[in-house]
C-alpha cells in the first residue's frame, strides 16, 4: 500500500513531534511513503522563508528516500475535514 503524506504530516515527521506520528512513519517501508510535488513545494517554500540551514538540511534528509506518486495513494493528513470533500480520495489521519 502506498501513502502520500500531506505537508502537515511531513512537518510532524521532520520534527519528530508529535512522537506518535514519527513512530507511525517509521513503521512503514521507505518505498511505500511518498509526497506530492505540491507538498514538496510547500516544504521548500517554508525552508526558504525560514532562511535556516538546519531546516534546509532536515528537509533534504527527509526528502531523500521519498518518491513522488500519483494521487491514487492514501493521503495522510491531519486536515481530514478539508480533504474529505474530495470524492474518491482515500485519507488517513495519523495524528
Amino acid at each position: 500500500m502506498s501513502y502520500l503524506l500531506d505537508t502537515n504530516i511531513c512537518i510532524y515527521v521532520i520534527n519528530s513531534k508529535p512522537e506518535h506520528v514519527f513512530d507511525h512513519f517509521r513503521t512503514k517501508r521507505t518505498g511505500d511513503i511518498a509526497i506530492s510535488t505540491v507538498a514538496a513545494a510547500e516544504l521548500a517554500y517554508g525552508v526558504a522563508k525560514s532562511k535556516s540551514e538546519r531546516n534546509k538540511q532536515a528537509l533534504e534528509l527527509f526528502l531523500s528516500p521519498l518518491e513522488i506518486l500519483p494521487l491514487d495513494a492514501i493521503l495522510v493528513t491531519n486536515n481530514t475535514k478539508e480533504f474529505s470533500r474530495v470524492p474518491g480520495l482515500r485519507i488517513e489521519n495519523w495524528a
